[in-house]
């Protein structure tokens, strides 16, 4: 816990991702001796202007801070030198220095992970696909990953949930933000069947488009191999396959229904460039059968933990296991972030005031015009507005994310909270 409040004072100083951060840790034995370095003036790097602002700005108060509001709201914490910390998420170029995760994290410990992906408009094919092979694959033992978003993301977790299996939810704000709404209430099921939350956002991080973008990279490394469902011409499904390919993941895909369906042309466009095509769950659990090369990785990571850790790891008694967070808790965390107003903002890496303000750009606010009216379908927003209607369906993910507008049942929206 001590050497925590240093890996995170790096991340508010550098900010989520940072490259500098690693720059940093190959140069010194620990983050202690970088907070007292930089702080001293004593690292012999050459900083720009904003770095050296906010490592005179950011005291190692705001760090415990935060530690203290994730024991409030029983987050966890895991800093990349952790034992629990997943070792696939070694693989990055740029792993995340922190991860804050709420759940049972061993269970994407030297384990069978699979990442499951895909839009969130997915057709009935694609959903009843991903429903009977996560749930296969579930009760083979395999952990399905994914980023709880609506469409593909939440049916793949409900599968493995149903078969009571634990599953690994990754995402793209603070841990205590209610998002996406509509698949807030399942959280409690995920975590009574042993999985977890996981997040490189600080608590009280809204959910912004370009986070899903970073969180993406802990997504494609966190599964051993990656599924794509269904995936438009433009998904963010295939950047994570492509995130995934470069790590040296297999990648499968789910073969399109109708090859000239729009709605899957990313599926298309992935097979032609090499993804393995996708006939059923035995294509994925034959990776991990005993004897191939993945059984083995497995295994001798499950050794390694079991060796660092000692048997409380794998027997289920891991000290820092979220449990479920009582009423009483939740009161008292609630009040805690009331009086420090603590936030993260990605922009001058600082702890501020909280801003529950919303920001629209000029087509979005539009959008929300077009919407005081009624609700309204992607199509006709489009028709409305003279633009195309994958330009509208863009801005309406990133809206819904924000709350500035919400969905409905028939793929349609109307407005949010924004007023």
């Amino acid at each position: 816990m001590n050497e925590n409040k240093y890996w995170i004072w790096l991340t508010l100083v550098f900010g989520i991702g940072s490259r500098r951060i690693w720059q940093l840790v190959n140069m010194f034995d620990s983050p202690e001796a970088i907070y007292y370095a930089l702080k001293n003036g004593r690292s012999g790097i050459i900083f720009n202007q904003r770095e050296i602002n906010n490592i005179k700005r950011n005291d190692i108060s705001f760090a415990e801070h935060i530690i203290k509001v994730c024991e409030l709201n029983n987050i966890g914490i895991v800093a990349y030198d952790s034992e629990t910390y997943p070792e696939q998420l070694k693989n990055l170029s740029i792993p995340p220095a922190v991860i804050y995760y709420k759940g049972n994290i061993r269970c994407v410990l030297g384990t069978p992970t699979v990442t499951v992906v895909g839009t969130r408009n997915a057709s009935d094919y694609s959903l009843r696909t991903t429903v009977r092979v996560c749930r296969e694959i579930a009760e083979k033992g395999i952990v399905i990953v994914s980023g709880f978003a609506v469409g593909t993301d939440i049916t793949a977790h409900l599968a493995a949930v149903e078969t009571g299996r634990p599953t690994a939810c990754v995402m793209g704000c603070g841990l205590d933000v209610d998002y996406p709404r509509a698949n807030f209430g399942y959280r409690s099921k995920v975590i009574e069947t042993g999985g977890v939350f996981i997040s490189e956002y600080l608590p009280g991080t809204p959910a912004r488009g370009s986070n899903f973008h970073r969180r993406n990279r802990i997504l494609a490394a966190l599964g051993r191999i990656a599924v794509i469902f269904q995936a438009p011409e433009h998904s963010g499904s295939l950047i994570t396959a492509g995130l995934a390919a470069e790590l040296g993941r297999d990648v499968f895909v789910l073969p399109p229904a109708d090859i000239a369906d729009y709605a899957y042309k990313g599926n298309s466009m992935l097979i032609h460039d090499g993804a393995s095509v996708l006939l059923g769950s035995e294509n994925i659990t034959e990776i991990f059968e005993a004897s191939s090369p993945m059984y083995d990785r497995i295994n001798k990571e499950s050794m390694d933990i079991l060796m660092n850790s000692g048997e409380d790891l794998l027997e289920g008694n891991l000290t820092d296991t979220i449990d479920t967070v009582s009423e009483d808790r939740l009161m008292r965390a609630a009040s805690y972030i009331d009086k420090h107003k603590l936030k993260y903002s990605e922009t001058s890496a600082e702890v501020s005031a909280v801003d529950n303000e919303i920001h629209l750009n000029g087509v979005q606010r539009d959008i929300v015009e077009i919407l005081k009216d009624g609700d309204a379908d992607t199509d006709e927003i489009a028709l409305k507005m003279n633009m195309d209607a994958s330009e509208i369906a863009t801005e309406l993910t990133e809206m819904e994310m924000t709350g500035a507008i919400k969905a409905l049942p028939g793929k349609r929206f109307s407005i949010g909270k924004y007023k």
